[in-house]
Protein backbone atom coordinates (compact mmCIF):
# COMPACT_ATOMS: atom_id res chain seq x y z
CA UNK A 1 0.00 0.00 0.00
CA UNK A 2 2.97 2.08 0.62
CA UNK A 3 4.49 1.86 -2.28
CA UNK A 4 1.06 2.02 -4.37
CA UNK A 5 0.93 5.47 -2.79
CA UNK A 6 4.35 6.31 -3.02
CA UNK A 7 4.06 5.92 -7.29
CA UNK A 8 0.59 8.08 -6.95
CA UNK A 9 2.85 10.77 -5.21
CA UNK A 10 5.41 10.43 -8.24
CA UNK A 11 3.31 10.10 -10.89
CA UNK A 12 1.48 13.56 -9.00
CA UNK A 13 4.57 15.68 -9.54
CA UNK A 14 5.09 14.53 -12.77
CA UNK A 15 2.20 15.74 -14.00
CA UNK A 16 2.14 19.30 -12.43
CA UNK A 17 5.48 19.10 -13.77
CA UNK A 18 4.41 18.85 -17.13
CA UNK A 19 1.54 21.20 -16.75
CA UNK A 20 3.95 23.91 -15.36
CA UNK A 21 6.22 23.16 -18.83
CA UNK A 22 3.87 23.07 -21.14
CA UNK A 23 2.35 26.86 -19.57
CA UNK A 24 5.95 28.38 -19.77
CA UNK A 25 6.98 26.78 -23.11
CA UNK A 26 3.74 29.14 -24.54
CA UNK A 27 5.20 32.05 -22.77
CA UNK A 28 8.15 32.05 -25.38
CA UNK A 29 5.79 31.52 -28.08
CA UNK A 30 4.90 34.60 -29.85
CA UNK A 31 2.98 36.20 -33.15
CA UNK A 32 5.16 38.05 -35.89
CA UNK A 33 3.06 39.52 -38.98
CA UNK A 34 5.01 41.53 -42.30
CA UNK A 35 4.06 42.60 -45.04
CA UNK A 36 6.85 42.38 -47.76
CA UNK A 37 6.92 45.15 -50.12
CA UNK A 38 9.00 47.36 -52.69
CA UNK A 39 8.05 51.08 -52.51
CA UNK A 40 10.56 53.29 -54.51
CA UNK A 41 10.93 56.97 -53.56
CA UNK A 42 13.80 58.76 -56.03
CA UNK A 43 15.28 62.21 -54.51
CA UNK A 44 17.82 63.35 -57.62
CA UNK A 45 21.09 61.64 -56.56
CA UNK A 46 19.99 59.23 -54.48
CA UNK A 47 16.82 56.77 -53.82
CA UNK A 48 14.98 55.22 -50.93
CA UNK A 49 12.75 52.24 -50.96
CA UNK A 50 10.67 50.43 -48.61
CA UNK A 51 11.10 47.23 -48.09
CA UNK A 52 8.91 45.38 -45.32
CA UNK A 53 6.14 46.14 -42.33
CA UNK A 54 6.81 43.99 -39.18
CA UNK A 55 4.21 44.10 -36.62
CA UNK A 56 5.73 42.28 -33.47
CA UNK A 57 2.40 41.79 -31.11
CA UNK A 58 5.09 41.06 -27.99
CA UNK A 59 7.68 43.06 -26.56
CA UNK A 60 10.75 42.08 -24.39
CA UNK A 61 10.47 42.64 -20.71
CA UNK A 62 12.95 44.67 -19.65
CA UNK A 63 15.07 44.13 -16.46
CA UNK A 64 15.48 46.90 -14.13
CA UNK A 65 18.78 48.50 -13.65
CA UNK A 66 18.26 48.60 -10.08
CA UNK A 67 17.91 44.99 -9.21
CA UNK A 68 21.21 43.14 -7.54
CA UNK A 69 23.25 40.78 -10.43
CA UNK A 70 21.72 37.47 -10.28
CA UNK A 71 24.10 35.11 -7.66
CA UNK A 72 24.87 32.64 -10.38
CA UNK A 73 26.57 35.15 -12.76
CA UNK A 74 29.18 35.76 -9.55
CA UNK A 75 29.68 32.14 -8.37
CA UNK A 76 32.37 29.78 -9.12
CA UNK A 77 30.36 27.59 -11.03
CA UNK A 78 31.98 26.20 -14.41
CA UNK A 79 30.77 27.69 -17.32
CA UNK A 80 28.89 24.69 -19.10
CA UNK A 81 27.00 24.04 -16.06
CA UNK A 82 26.35 27.57 -15.81
CA UNK A 83 25.13 27.46 -19.08
CA UNK A 84 22.41 24.77 -18.23
CA UNK A 85 21.06 26.44 -15.27
CA UNK A 86 20.56 29.34 -17.44
CA UNK A 87 18.74 27.72 -19.76
CA UNK A 88 16.63 26.22 -17.50
CA UNK A 89 15.85 29.29 -15.64
CA UNK A 90 15.06 30.95 -19.25
CA UNK A 91 12.41 28.70 -20.04
CA UNK A 92 10.75 28.90 -16.75
CA UNK A 93 10.25 32.74 -17.03
CA UNK A 94 7.88 34.83 -18.89
CA UNK A 95 10.10 36.87 -21.36
CA UNK A 96 7.51 38.74 -23.21
CA UNK A 97 4.62 40.97 -22.36
CA UNK A 98 1.66 39.95 -25.12
CA UNK A 99 -0.32 42.05 -26.77
CA UNK A 100 -4.00 40.95 -28.49
CA UNK A 101 -5.49 44.15 -29.66
CA UNK A 102 -2.36 46.04 -30.51
CA UNK A 103 1.54 45.41 -31.36
CA UNK A 104 4.36 47.22 -32.50
CA UNK A 105 5.22 47.99 -36.02
CA UNK A 106 8.88 48.17 -37.67
CA UNK A 107 9.35 49.87 -40.98
CA UNK A 108 12.29 48.82 -43.49
CA UNK A 109 14.25 50.33 -46.08
CA UNK A 110 16.91 50.66 -47.93
CA UNK A 111 18.84 53.64 -49.55
CA UNK A 112 20.54 53.87 -52.85
CA UNK A 113 23.39 56.11 -53.67
CA UNK A 114 27.04 56.17 -54.28
CA UNK A 115 28.66 54.83 -50.49
CA UNK A 116 32.37 55.44 -49.57
CA UNK A 117 32.59 52.90 -46.70
CA UNK A 118 35.58 54.51 -45.16
CA UNK A 119 33.33 56.62 -43.08
CA UNK A 120 30.14 54.77 -42.25
CA UNK A 121 29.33 56.57 -39.24
CA UNK A 122 29.34 59.78 -41.08
CA UNK A 123 26.99 58.41 -44.02
CA UNK A 124 24.64 57.50 -41.04
CA UNK A 125 25.04 61.01 -39.80
CA UNK A 126 24.31 62.42 -42.86
CA UNK A 127 21.32 60.15 -43.87
CA UNK A 128 19.38 61.17 -40.40
CA UNK A 129 20.30 64.27 -41.16
CA UNK A 130 19.46 64.90 -44.77
CA UNK A 131 15.65 63.23 -44.64
CA UNK A 132 13.31 63.39 -42.01
CA UNK A 133 10.76 60.03 -42.13
CA UNK A 134 7.23 60.05 -40.87
CA UNK A 135 5.37 57.33 -40.01
CA UNK A 136 1.46 58.17 -40.11
CA UNK A 137 -2.06 56.54 -40.31
CA UNK A 138 -3.94 57.75 -43.14
CA UNK A 139 -5.26 61.21 -41.73
CA UNK A 140 -1.46 62.07 -41.35
CA UNK A 141 -1.23 61.41 -37.47
CA UNK A 142 1.90 60.03 -36.34
CA UNK A 143 1.71 56.95 -33.75
CA UNK A 144 4.23 57.80 -31.85
CA UNK A 145 6.86 60.58 -30.94
CA UNK A 146 8.89 58.11 -29.69
CA UNK A 147 9.77 55.20 -31.97
CA UNK A 148 13.45 54.04 -32.34
CA UNK A 149 15.67 54.47 -35.80
CA UNK A 150 18.59 53.35 -36.88
CA UNK A 151 20.93 52.61 -39.73
CA UNK A 152 24.00 50.79 -40.59
CA UNK A 153 26.19 49.72 -44.09
CA UNK A 154 27.41 46.31 -44.60
CA UNK A 155 31.20 46.32 -46.10
CA UNK A 156 31.60 47.40 -49.77
CA UNK A 157 28.21 47.66 -50.23
CA UNK A 158 26.50 50.71 -51.73
CA UNK A 159 23.36 50.25 -49.69
CA UNK A 160 22.14 51.42 -46.61
CA UNK A 161 19.76 49.90 -44.51
CA UNK A 162 17.74 51.64 -42.13
CA UNK A 163 14.63 50.36 -39.90
CA UNK A 164 11.89 52.76 -37.76
CA UNK A 165 10.46 50.51 -34.87
CA UNK A 166 9.02 50.50 -31.17
CA UNK A 167 5.86 52.30 -32.83
CA UNK A 168 2.45 51.37 -31.31
CA UNK A 169 0.04 50.56 -33.32
CA UNK A 170 -3.83 48.40 -33.44
CA UNK A 171 -3.64 45.05 -34.60
CA UNK A 172 -6.52 45.87 -37.43
CA UNK A 173 -4.48 49.04 -38.66
CA UNK A 174 -5.63 49.47 -42.06
CA UNK A 175 -3.13 52.28 -43.99
CA UNK A 176 0.38 53.16 -42.86
CA UNK A 177 1.58 56.48 -43.99
CA UNK A 178 5.11 56.74 -44.79
CA UNK A 179 6.58 60.43 -45.71
CA UNK A 180 10.14 61.40 -46.86
CA UNK A 181 11.38 64.66 -46.80
CA UNK A 182 14.56 65.32 -48.32
CA UNK A 183 16.03 68.33 -46.63
CA UNK A 184 18.36 70.27 -49.23
CA UNK A 185 15.96 70.37 -51.62
CA UNK A 186 12.32 70.28 -49.64
CA UNK A 187 11.33 67.57 -51.95
CA UNK A 188 8.56 65.65 -50.40
CA UNK A 189 7.03 62.42 -50.83
CA UNK A 190 4.67 59.83 -49.48
CA UNK A 191 3.34 56.04 -49.73
CA UNK A 192 0.47 55.05 -48.43
CA UNK A 193 0.57 51.09 -47.94
CA UNK A 194 -2.43 49.07 -47.20
CA UNK A 195 -0.87 45.96 -45.06
CA UNK A 196 -1.10 42.52 -46.63
CA UNK A 197 -0.18 40.31 -43.37
CA UNK A 198 1.79 37.08 -43.22
CA UNK A 199 1.28 35.75 -39.83
CA UNK A 200 3.99 33.63 -37.98
CA UNK A 201 4.36 32.12 -34.32
CA UNK A 202 7.18 32.00 -33.26
CA UNK A 203 7.96 29.27 -30.76
CA UNK A 204 10.66 28.64 -27.90
CA UNK A 205 12.95 26.76 -30.18
CA UNK A 206 13.06 29.28 -32.58
CA UNK A 207 13.75 31.90 -29.76
CA UNK A 208 16.95 32.97 -31.59
CA UNK A 209 14.81 34.44 -34.14
CA UNK A 210 13.13 36.69 -31.53
CA UNK A 211 16.28 38.34 -30.44
CA UNK A 212 18.82 38.38 -33.55
CA UNK A 213 16.39 37.76 -36.46
CA UNK A 214 16.64 35.12 -39.23
CA UNK A 215 16.28 34.91 -43.02
CA UNK A 216 15.43 38.63 -43.33
CA UNK A 217 13.24 37.97 -46.56
CA UNK A 218 13.19 42.29 -46.87
CA UNK A 219 16.60 41.94 -48.32
CA UNK A 220 17.98 40.43 -50.51
CA UNK A 221 20.92 38.78 -50.05
CA UNK A 222 19.16 36.35 -47.99
CA UNK A 223 18.06 34.71 -50.72
CA UNK A 224 21.29 34.72 -52.14
CA UNK A 225 22.57 33.21 -49.15
CA UNK A 226 20.39 30.36 -49.18
CA UNK A 227 20.41 29.77 -52.93
CA UNK A 228 24.24 29.18 -51.87
CA UNK A 229 23.08 26.83 -49.36
CA UNK A 230 21.33 25.02 -51.82
CA UNK A 231 24.18 24.44 -54.32
CA UNK A 232 26.60 23.16 -51.27
CA UNK A 233 23.90 20.38 -50.47
CA UNK A 234 22.73 19.95 -54.01
CA UNK A 235 19.03 20.94 -53.56
CA UNK A 236 18.13 21.24 -56.73
CA UNK A 237 14.19 21.49 -56.34
CA UNK A 238 14.83 24.66 -53.26
CA UNK A 239 17.00 26.14 -55.98
CA UNK A 240 14.17 25.67 -58.98
CA UNK A 241 11.74 27.44 -56.16
CA UNK A 242 14.50 30.47 -55.74
CA UNK A 243 14.14 31.32 -59.37
CA UNK A 244 12.12 34.00 -61.22
CA UNK A 245 8.88 32.09 -63.02
CA UNK A 246 10.58 33.84 -66.38
CA UNK A 247 13.78 32.57 -65.89
CA UNK A 248 13.44 28.76 -65.16
CA UNK A 249 13.19 27.38 -68.45
CA UNK A 250 16.27 29.68 -69.92
CA UNK A 251 18.58 29.22 -66.79
CA UNK A 252 22.03 28.50 -67.15
CA UNK A 253 22.89 25.84 -64.60
CA UNK A 254 26.47 25.07 -65.67
CA UNK A 255 27.15 28.46 -64.06
CA UNK A 256 27.00 26.06 -60.94
CA UNK A 257 28.84 23.33 -61.74
CA UNK A 258 32.66 24.30 -60.34
CA UNK A 259 34.50 23.29 -57.02
CA UNK A 260 34.69 26.78 -55.28
CA UNK A 261 31.47 26.31 -53.41
CA UNK A 262 33.26 25.02 -50.57
CA UNK A 263 35.47 27.39 -50.40
CA UNK A 264 35.24 30.20 -47.90
CA UNK A 265 34.33 33.79 -49.42
CA UNK A 266 33.28 37.47 -48.60
CA UNK A 267 30.38 39.06 -49.88
CA UNK A 268 28.39 41.73 -50.53
CA UNK A 269 25.24 43.50 -52.26
CA UNK A 270 25.47 46.07 -54.44
CA UNK A 271 22.63 48.05 -56.61
CA UNK A 272 22.67 47.21 -60.46
CA UNK A 273 19.96 49.00 -61.74
CA UNK A 274 19.17 47.28 -65.42
CA UNK A 275 19.89 44.14 -66.32
CA UNK A 276 18.60 42.27 -69.21
CA UNK A 277 15.32 43.21 -69.70
CA UNK A 278 14.82 43.65 -65.86
CA UNK A 279 15.12 47.06 -63.64
CA UNK A 280 15.78 47.65 -60.32
CA UNK A 281 18.51 44.67 -60.20
CA UNK A 282 20.37 43.91 -57.39
CA UNK A 283 23.65 41.58 -57.08
CA UNK A 284 24.76 39.61 -54.67
CA UNK A 285 28.69 39.47 -55.18
CA UNK A 286 31.11 36.76 -54.19
CA UNK A 287 35.00 36.74 -53.71
CA UNK A 288 36.16 32.69 -53.12
CA UNK A 289 39.20 32.76 -51.05
CA UNK A 290 42.03 30.03 -50.83
CA UNK A 291 41.49 29.96 -47.09
CA UNK A 292 39.87 31.63 -43.47
CA UNK A 293 43.20 33.16 -43.18
CA UNK A 294 43.47 36.92 -42.88
CA UNK A 295 45.31 37.46 -45.31
CA UNK A 296 43.57 34.76 -48.29
CA UNK A 297 44.30 35.18 -51.57
CA UNK A 298 40.92 35.18 -53.88
CA UNK A 299 40.30 32.50 -56.45
CA UNK A 300 37.34 33.44 -58.02
CA UNK A 301 34.34 35.86 -58.30
CA UNK A 302 30.52 35.19 -59.59
CA UNK A 303 27.19 37.54 -59.29
CA UNK A 304 23.81 36.48 -58.25
CA UNK A 305 21.25 38.71 -59.80
CA UNK A 306 17.92 39.57 -58.40
CA UNK A 307 14.68 41.20 -58.48
CA UNK A 308 12.06 41.85 -56.32
CA UNK A 309 8.58 40.62 -57.58
CA UNK A 310 5.79 39.19 -57.11
CA UNK A 311 5.87 39.63 -53.27
CA UNK A 312 9.32 38.38 -53.15
CA UNK A 313 13.22 38.46 -54.01
CA UNK A 314 13.85 35.89 -57.12
CA UNK A 315 16.82 35.24 -58.71
CA UNK A 316 16.98 35.97 -62.32
CA UNK A 317 20.89 35.00 -63.16
CA UNK A 318 24.28 34.06 -62.21
CA UNK A 319 27.36 35.30 -63.69
CA UNK A 320 29.97 32.53 -65.12
CA UNK A 321 32.81 31.70 -62.55
CA UNK A 322 35.72 34.30 -62.86
CA UNK A 323 38.82 32.38 -62.05
CA UNK A 324 41.62 34.63 -60.51
CA UNK A 325 45.37 33.53 -60.45
CA UNK A 326 46.84 31.75 -57.55
CA UNK A 327 49.56 33.33 -57.12
CA UNK A 328 53.34 32.12 -55.23
CA UNK A 329 54.57 35.52 -54.67
CA UNK A 330 57.86 36.08 -52.40
CA UNK A 331 57.36 37.19 -48.86
CA UNK A 332 60.59 38.95 -47.76
CA UNK A 333 60.30 38.56 -44.13
CA UNK A 334 59.14 34.58 -44.63
CA UNK A 335 62.06 32.47 -43.53
CA UNK A 336 61.70 28.82 -43.54
CA UNK A 337 62.55 26.59 -40.35
CA UNK A 338 65.91 24.65 -40.83
CA UNK A 339 65.01 20.99 -41.86
CA UNK A 340 66.29 18.54 -39.18
CA UNK A 341 66.63 14.73 -40.69
CA UNK A 342 65.71 12.93 -37.05
CA UNK A 343 63.21 15.53 -35.98
CA UNK A 344 59.64 16.54 -38.14
CA UNK A 345 59.28 20.15 -38.73
CA UNK A 346 55.14 19.16 -38.72
CA UNK A 347 54.97 17.26 -35.48
CA UNK A 348 57.96 18.51 -33.71
CA UNK A 349 58.91 15.26 -32.82
CA UNK A 350 61.29 12.30 -34.03
CA UNK A 351 60.31 11.08 -36.59
CA UNK A 352 61.01 7.02 -34.96
CA UNK A 353 57.96 8.31 -32.58
CA UNK A 354 55.53 8.58 -35.74
CA UNK A 355 55.70 4.76 -36.29
CA UNK A 356 53.51 4.15 -33.90
CA UNK A 357 51.11 7.70 -33.72
CA UNK A 358 50.22 7.51 -37.70
CA UNK A 359 47.17 5.77 -38.69
CA UNK A 360 46.54 6.54 -42.25
CA UNK A 361 46.50 9.39 -45.10
CA UNK A 362 43.41 9.98 -46.70
CA UNK A 363 43.82 12.52 -50.04
CA UNK A 364 40.35 13.94 -51.15
CA UNK A 365 40.08 15.44 -54.25
CA UNK A 366 38.16 19.38 -53.88
CA UNK A 367 34.93 18.73 -56.47
CA UNK A 368 31.55 20.75 -57.60
CA UNK A 369 29.78 18.26 -55.36
CA UNK A 370 32.52 18.85 -52.39
CA UNK A 371 35.12 16.51 -51.36
CA UNK A 372 36.24 13.60 -52.51
CA UNK A 373 38.13 10.92 -51.55
CA UNK A 374 40.79 9.36 -54.20
CA UNK A 375 42.57 7.19 -51.98
CA UNK A 376 43.42 6.17 -48.43
CA UNK A 377 46.75 5.51 -47.49
CA UNK A 378 48.01 2.75 -44.84
CA UNK A 379 51.54 1.65 -45.11
CA UNK A 380 53.62 3.07 -41.93
CA UNK A 381 56.26 3.54 -43.75
CA UNK A 382 55.07 5.57 -46.82
CA UNK A 383 53.39 8.11 -44.22
CA UNK A 384 56.53 8.53 -42.15
CA UNK A 385 57.80 8.89 -45.47
CA UNK A 386 55.23 11.42 -46.71
CA UNK A 387 55.39 13.36 -43.42
CA UNK A 388 59.19 14.20 -44.41
CA UNK A 389 58.74 15.37 -47.94
CA UNK A 390 56.31 17.69 -46.69
CA UNK A 391 58.83 19.07 -44.50
CA UNK A 392 61.74 19.32 -46.60
CA UNK A 393 59.47 21.57 -48.87
CA UNK A 394 58.73 23.40 -45.64
CA UNK A 395 62.36 23.90 -45.17
CA UNK A 396 63.26 25.70 -48.58
CA UNK A 397 62.06 29.06 -49.98
CA UNK A 398 61.12 28.01 -53.69
CA UNK A 399 63.42 30.27 -56.52
CA UNK A 400 60.27 30.32 -58.48
CA UNK A 401 57.06 32.11 -58.40
CA UNK A 402 54.29 30.04 -59.62
CA UNK A 403 51.25 31.11 -60.74
CA UNK A 404 48.09 28.91 -61.12
CA UNK A 405 45.11 29.22 -62.65
CA UNK A 406 42.54 26.96 -61.15
CA UNK A 407 40.52 26.04 -64.56
CA UNK A 408 43.53 23.69 -65.62
CA UNK A 409 43.62 21.61 -62.66
CA UNK A 410 42.90 20.13 -59.59
CA UNK A 411 43.04 21.37 -55.88
CA UNK A 412 43.87 18.44 -53.41
CA UNK A 413 43.22 17.48 -49.43
CA UNK A 414 45.89 15.12 -47.51
CA UNK A 415 45.09 14.39 -43.88
CA UNK A 416 47.62 12.75 -42.02
CA UNK A 417 45.19 10.78 -38.97
CA UNK A 418 46.99 9.90 -36.13
CA UNK A 419 46.20 9.41 -32.22
CA UNK A 420 45.66 12.76 -31.35
CA UNK A 421 45.45 16.24 -33.76
CA UNK A 422 45.28 15.41 -38.06
CA UNK A 423 47.40 17.43 -39.95
CA UNK A 424 46.19 18.62 -43.68
CA UNK A 425 48.28 19.75 -46.79
CA UNK A 426 47.07 21.54 -49.28
CA UNK A 427 48.20 20.49 -52.92
CA UNK A 428 47.32 21.92 -56.25
CA UNK A 429 47.99 20.35 -60.38
CA UNK A 430 48.15 21.72 -62.91
CA UNK A 431 49.66 20.81 -66.19
CA UNK A 432 50.86 17.55 -64.19
CA UNK A 433 52.74 19.36 -62.28
CA UNK A 434 52.28 19.25 -58.20
CA UNK A 435 52.18 21.89 -55.76
CA UNK A 436 52.29 22.49 -51.88
CA UNK A 437 50.76 25.32 -50.18
CA UNK A 438 51.65 25.39 -46.40
CA UNK A 439 49.60 28.40 -46.17
CA UNK A 440 48.63 32.03 -47.97
CA UNK A 441 51.60 34.19 -46.74
CA UNK A 442 53.97 31.26 -47.88
CA UNK A 443 55.05 30.65 -52.02
CA UNK A 444 53.83 27.89 -53.42
CA UNK A 445 56.41 25.11 -53.49
CA UNK A 446 56.82 22.67 -56.57
CA UNK A 447 56.47 19.18 -55.45
CA UNK A 448 58.98 16.28 -55.91
CA UNK A 449 58.74 13.39 -57.97
CA UNK A 450 59.03 11.11 -55.16
CA UNK A 451 56.65 12.76 -53.13
CA UNK A 452 53.86 12.64 -55.83
CA UNK A 453 54.63 9.40 -56.66
CA UNK A 454 54.01 8.52 -52.79
CA UNK A 455 50.78 9.87 -52.99
CA UNK A 456 49.59 7.70 -55.90
CA UNK A 457 49.64 10.50 -58.45
CA UNK A 458 52.38 8.73 -60.47
CA UNK A 459 54.19 5.54 -60.67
Amino acid sequence: MFKSRKNRVLISLILVWLLISVYFYFQHTVTVKNDLIFEKMDFADETIILTELQLDKYQRKTRDVSEDIPWYYQSKIPPQILYRILETAFFYSSPYTKYGDRGFLTVKGLRIASTDNREPDKIMDDFSERYDIRITDSSDKRFSMDSRNGAYIPDNSDILYFYYDEIPVADDIETVKVTVTDTQTGLSKSISIHPEWDEEVINYFERNRVSYGSFDKSKPNEIARYFVINIVEGNTELLKNCLHPNCKDTFDWSALDHELWDSPYDKYVLYEGSYQDYQDVFSYNMYFEDSHEEDAQIIGKQKIYLVFDQDKWQIIDVSPLDKVLIIGDFNENYEPPEYDPQKSITYNKPYTDLSAELLYARLQENTSEGKKTVRVLRHKQDLIDIVREFDKLKAVYPEDSYQLTPDTGHSYVVTMWREGTSVSYVIYESEQEFYYRERPAVPLRKMPDNLVSLLGFKD
